[in-house]
């Protein structure tokens, strides 16, 4: 049973994953990364990650960084 609708795009989303403090929700689509606070009165946070699409994202709990991969043969790191 559906409970709610996070994201509504017209472009496939490749990866999901929950911040460590399970607060926030990061998600990558087309060529940026997206993250969606889960508390009510926080604002959505995108920006451009790379320059091809955003194949995978991950959210490392120890230090809270960032990592995103893309078919720009490139993987970032994002604090």
């Amino acid at each position: 049973m559906l409970r709610s609708q996070l994201v509504n795009t017209t472009k496939p989303i490749y990866g999901v994953v929950w911040s460590p403090e399970n607060d926030s929700i990061l998600y990558c689509s087309d060529k940026s990364l997206t993250i969606i606070p889960t508390l009510p009165g926080n604002k959505q946070l995108q920006w451009k990650a790379h320059d091809g699409v955003v194949l995978a994202c991950d959210w490392n709990p120890a230090n809270n960084l960032i990592i995103s991969c893309g078919e720009d043969s490139k993987y970032r790191v994002w604090d």
